[in-house]
């Protein structure tokens, strides 16, 4: 993986700061310290934490307290368990389809939806490669009956790293009952990972991983990784989640499935590119034909013109939308350029001057919390712009600027047509696990045939 060069001398000096200062602390003892100073309000931007040695579930750095009925915990599986893995797609449905289980479901998204004012939709995140995806497919299955009028935004989550390549028939084979089932249950499906394929494939030796400017990231650390995709998710949804928001999540999932074109892309980046010294204007002209973003969906590629977007640029200031540095050249284009908004819409209209564009700006930046990893390379100030000056060893990221786009293009049906190719090579016969969970041959050839149509709705 090419990554930003971090010079040997900041490394040195991080080192030796850490181990000598004792101001890195690992999340139990965090939680301690909390707990005991009570009321003590605790400065993130005091102290920095390094967690990647002692994170594996995303439980062990959430911050907050969650409410009791937001949990459902499957009994009949441990995690990372060997002797019964919960990786098969059957599994998933069965489980779901238990009476206790689904009546405490049903009476927690209940509780939920009762206390909505004015409830738009739903937002789920899936895992798309092991046996949650059943889990999901069930959910969805009632919601589409319960909630008909409501949108269903589901998102598709694979991991960056397939340890156990031994299970990679496993994958492909929830892969493609993910990518069959849960878009024809969903008003949108939208799949991510930060491995340029979704699933293990039998055409590359080994994963090739996103690269994005100005962050280090360990692509073998779900922690790291998840990081990305939720910085990311916070981004792309702002639109419909904003207080005076003037997008609805129906307008959104509506318009991108058309003609059944019920999978989509997200493109990210993370921090946006803008010195601390320059302007929005400037960052934008400097790109020249180059989008800012970096696909986090399987097999997408950035310089494909999409058909629509949904863009959120955040973070930036009003300080910084302009400057003066323009050549006479393009002097008349941006002299209407008062705000971010007319910023973002001349800069899409004029790169994607086909697609049909929508835009939004908040000057809010996504802020980080003391759990998030330490990935940004030491150029970045500690609010997320480009700087000359190094950063400070012990000042984390709390702030950064980010943009997303929402993308409907046809690189979404030539992902789906990569999991056809690769699931037609699957023998399901050597898969008793899947059959013995009611998955029959004749349900899997039509899985293969519905993927290979979805597919050919992205055909121009």
């Amino acid at each position: 993986m090419e990554c930003y060069h971090v010079p040997s001398e900041y490394e040195e000096m991080e080192t030796e700061s850490a181990e000598n200062s004792k101001e890195m602390e690992t999340l139990e003892e965090i939680n301690k310290r909390e707990e005991t100073d009570g009321n003590e309000e605790c400065n993130s931007g005091d102290k920095i934490y390094n967690l990647d040695d002692s994170t594996e579930v995303w439980s062990d750095f959430l911050n907050i307290h969650l409410h009791p009925k937001t949990i459902n915990i499957i009994n009949d599986y441990t995690h990372k368990s060997e002797e019964q893995p919960f990786d098969v797609f059957g599994c998933g449905y069965e489980t779901m389809s238990g009476t206790d289980i689904w009546a405490e479901m049903e009476d927690r998204l209940h509780y939920f939806t009762e206390e909505c004012d004015m409830l738009q939709g739903f937002q789920i995140l899936v895992d798309a490669h092991n046996a949650f995806t059943g889990a999901a497919s069930s959910v969805l299955e009632y919601l589409q009956d319960e909630f008909s009028s409501k949108s269903l935004l589901t998102f598709g989550l694979s991991p960056t790293n397939f340890a156990n390549t031994d299970r990679s028939g496993h994958h492909v084979i929830n892969a493609a009952l993910c990518y069959y089932q849960l878009p024809m249950q969903s008003s949108l499906f939208v799949p991510l990972s930060l491995s340029t394929s979704g699933w293990p494939s039998t055409s590359t030796s080994s994963p090739v991983y996103r690269k994005f400017p100005h962050v280090n990231y360990k692509p073998h650390l779900d922690y790291h990784g998840s990081a990305i995709l939720a910085a990311s998710l916070d981004t792309c949804t702002l639109p419909y989640r904003l207080r005076d928001k003037q997008t609805h999540m129906k307008d959104i999932s509506h318009s991108f499935n058309s003609m059944s074109r019920k999978v989509a892309a997200l493109c990210s980046t993370i921090p946006f590119p803008l010195g601390e010294d320059s302007s929005l204007i400037e960052s934008l002209m400097q790109m020249g034909d180059q989008v800012p973003w970096t696909s986090i969906s399987p097999y997408v590629n950035t310089e494909t013109k999409p058909w629509m977007t949904s863009t959120t640029l955040r973070g930036i200031p009003n300080s910084m939308t302009k400057s003066d540095n323009i050549s006479a050249e393009f002097a008349p284009l941006l002299s209407q350029c008062n705000t971010r908004d007319d910023v973002l819409k001349l800069y899409l209209s004029e790169t994607m001057p086909s697609s049909l564009n929508a835009g939004c700006s908040v000057s809010s930046p996504c802020h980080l919390a003391s759990s998030f990893p330490h990935i940004f390379t030491p150029n970045i100030t500690s609010q997320g712009f480009i700087s000359t000056m190094l950063r400070p060893p012990l000042q984390a990221v709390s702030t950064v600027p980010a943009m997303s786009s929402l993308q409907s293009t046809k690189d979404s049906g030539e992902m789906v047509g990569m999991l056809y190719e690769e699931a037609k090579k699957v023998n399901l016969k050597r898969f008793h696990r899947f059959l013995a969970a009611g998955l029959e041959e004749d349900e899997f050839k039509e899985c293969l045939n519905e993927l290979a149509n979805l597919s050919e709705n992205y055909c121009e």
